[in-house]
């Protein structure tokens, strides 16, 4: 279960899961166990961090896409957490940085996980990712049910 590096009560911002942190967790893990049992459970959600209050709330790919456009927000790619985001200012006056994962955040989780020769990966919580994940992982991802 990677999830959750960021997003705990009173975390700072940042994703789910960066990129960083799967891999050293994975690397650990497959010292103590073979990697042929290891799958490595990644969101497919994300967080809207209120840094004017120090909340945050869980946020659904469409969620994020909607306030992104709401207040005019450009997404970027974060290269070094491999996670889209972007920031708004609400009505309230309120600062807000969003992380959330995608299609191509969650490529590169998979690729890792298939580098490492790990079991596999799972997704939670189906019903908030992107809709593009499914062709991604139609296209490009050898997936089988366990």
């Amino acid at each position: 279960m990677l999830y959750n590096e960021f997003g705990w009560p009173g975390s700072p911002p940042g994703p789910a899961v960066t990129i960083g942190w799967m891999e050293r967790v994975l690397r650990y893990t497959m010292s103590k166990m073979p990697r042929d049992k290891i799958v490595a459970a990644v969101s497919v959600f994300g967080f809207d961090f209120n840094l004017t209050t120090g909340r945050n709330t869980y946020v659904t790919y469409q969620m994020a896409i909607n306030l992104a456009r709401r207040y005019n927000s450009e997404i970027i790619f974060n290269e070094e957490r491999q996670t889209p985001m972007f920031s708004y200012r609400d009505a309230q006056g309120n600062q807000h940085e969003v992380w959330f994962e995608d299609a191509r955040s969650l490529r590169a989780k998979i690729q890792l996980a298939w580098d490492l020769g790990i079991k596999g990966v799972a997704l939670w919580r189906l019903g908030m990712e992107d809709p593009a994940i499914w062709s991604m992982l139609q296209n490009e991802v050898v997936v089988r049910k366990f």
